[in-house]
């Protein structure tokens, strides 16, 4: 039998945003909620311990703010990379992947995630797919959300089995388990074919972007324990929202 190999699985971050994955150093006014995402993140990796491999799947930095820059701690792009590879830091891995997310996000006439990536010495891709003992893990940042709260899921198995056709059509490898980010909800879906999954974000959702945001949202760590491609177990460790809501009384 094989080894049991951990893969850790991280995505928008969305550094240089204020509700992003911040460290200690630049927390700002808002460091209350900051420290709330910063404790989570630290505590869980802790839970994790250290991991084989672990795949960036994207959005690391939030970019400019192109639509305007209330929300943000920072629009400087250097600054920006400096809190993504400081949010990497801190892992305790054997090997890194990275897949590059939104251009909206990461691309502002230079890859900001390539320079990430390099940090690490480590290569980036807008999709791969990677071995795990076996297992092949297809990886890609962005995905369809509906609008509705079940939709998400056929969306993301579309895009799931629209890659295993190209594979079929091409002979290349297919994939088990297939990897999205983007839309900030935790959903695992598990079929015979195939395995498909979209990651948790680690930003949270807050000021005027939460206000206009009504569909699920989750925070969170993912990790996959591998043993072969027929046996292995999907974990996560989500940040759940404190019950806060004020009631109108008439």
């Amino acid at each position: 039998m094989n080894k049991i190999k951990r893969v850790l699985v991280l995505s928008d971050f969305h550094g240089g945003s204020i509700t992003g994955l911040t460290p200690a150093k630049y927390f700002n006014q808002y460091s209350d909620a900051q420290k709330i995402l910063w404790d989570f993140y630290t505590g869980a990796l802790k839970m994790v311990g250290p991991v084989d491999l672990c795949i960036l799947v994207g959005d690391l930095i939030d970019g400019r703010g192109k639509k305007g820059t209330r929300q943000h701690l920072t629009t400087d792009l250097k600054e920006q990379i400096d809190i993504a590879i400081a949010d990497i830091e801190i892992v305790k891995t054997k090997k890194y992947m990275f897949i590059r997310g939104t251009p909206f996000h990461v691309e502002d006439g230079m890859e900001c995630e390539d320079l990430i990536a390099s940090h690490f010495d480590s290569s980036i891709a807008d999709e791969n797919k990677v071995d795990v003992n076996g297992c092949i893990i297809h990886c890609k940042h962005t995905v369809g959300k509906s609008s509705t709260s079940y939709g998400s899921v056929t969306s993301l198995q579309s895009g799931a089995i629209n890659a295993l056709l190209s594979d079929c059509v091409t002979s290349d490898v297919i994939a088990d388990i297939y990897i999205r980010g983007h839309v900030h909800e935790y959903i695992c879906l598990e079929r015979a074919l195939y395995t498909v999954i979209s990651t948790p974000s680690l930003q949270m959702k807050g000021l005027a972007y939460g206000r206009r945001y009504s569909g699920a949202y989750d925070v969170g760590v993912l990790w996959i324990d591998i043993v072969d491609k027929n046996n292995f177990t999907v974990n996560k460790i989500l940040l759940h929202p404190v019950a806060g809501r004020k009631i109108i009384k008439i």
